[in-house]
Order: C-alpha cells, then sequence, then structure tokens
C-alpha cells in the first residue's frame, strides 16, 4: 500500500473554476484552507481518545466532513460572485452555506469529543472565510426616493366599468 500525503490533492471537474474535467498537478493545501488542519485535528483528537473511536465515528464523521465542504463550497461560490462582480449571487451563496452551516451546529450536541474537535477546526475557518465575503458583498442601494403615483384606474371596480 502506497503512503499518501493527506494535505495532497488533485483538482477535478469541481475543482476548476473553468470547470474542466482534466485533473490538475497535485497541489499542497495551504494554510488558509478549510481542510488543511485536519489530519493534525484528527491525530490529537486520537491522542487524547482512551479507546479507538475511529471504527463507530467513521461514518458520521463523513457525513460531517461532507457538509462542511458542502459549506465551503458555497463560500468559494460567493468569493467567486464576488470576483465576477455579481454581489446578489454572493448573497444567494452566502445564505446557503449558512444554511449548511446551521445543519452543522444543529448536530453539535450529538457529536464525539473527537467529531467536535476535526469539524469544529474546518466549520472555523469556513466561517472565518464567509465573514470575510459577507463583509465584501456591497449594500443594497434604492436608485431613487419617489412617491408613489395613484393611478385613477388602478381605484375602479373592473366589473364595474362593463
Amino acid at each position: 500500500m502506497e503512503h499518501r500525503d493527506p494535505s495532497v490533492f488533485r483538482l477535478g471537474a469541481h475543482g476548476s473554476r473553468a470547470g474542466s474535467s482534466r485533473a490538475g498537478p497535485p497541489a499542497r493545501l495551504t494554510a488558509g484552507h478549510p481542510l488543511a488542519a485536519l489530519p493534525q485535528a484528527m491525530a490529537r483528537a486520537a491522542s487524547r481518545s482512551r479507546t479507538s473511536v475511529w471504527p463507530r465515528t467513521l461514518g458520521r464523521m463523513d457525513e460531517l466532513l461532507k457538509l462542511a465542504a458542502d459549506a465551503g463550497v458555497e463560500v468559494s461560490a460567493a468569493e467567486a460572485a464576488l470576483d465576477d462582480e455579481m454581489p446578489q449571487a454572493a448573497r444567494d451563496a452566502i445564505d446557503r452555506a449558512d444554511d449548511v452551516l446551521a445543519k452543522l451546529r444543529d448536530r453539535w450536541p450529538s457529536m464525539s469529543a473527537t467529531e467536535r474537535v476535526v469539524i469544529g477546526e474546518a466549520a472555523g475557518t469556513i466561517r472565518r472565510r464567509r465573514d470575510a465575503v459577507a463583509r465584501s458583498v456591497p449594500a443594497r442601494r434604492v436608485l431613487t426616493d419617489a412617491i408613489a403615483e395613484v393611478d385613477p384606474e388602478q381605484e375602479q371596480d373592473p366589473d364595474a366599468a362593463t
């Protein structure tokens, strides 16, 4: 079995902004990436545990990590929308990320200590990115402030006109 460095990943169909399906060269997770601290967090959690918790929490951990990844994808979509000068699309992506982060918060009480360490670090990084994007979204502005015009036809009953 070949040992793989967990901080190496390949960009695939969903990883590139252009949407190419061709895998790119191996890249290292940077310090700002939400999953960069994952191997260290898992090692710390395992060292704190007296018994092995991996077999029973692996399925739940997988599901929780997928939720965290979904939130990260939505934050990345918001960042891309801002880069493309589409603030409403960024707001929508932030709302979707908030929904996924809310699902993780709802599941927090039922998480084991190991899951809380791993998911807490990943979700914290995602939340900081989300907050930075939200601060960058321009505020909605009203173009004009005008008094509504009264339309006399609007006050008439449509059936009475016949």
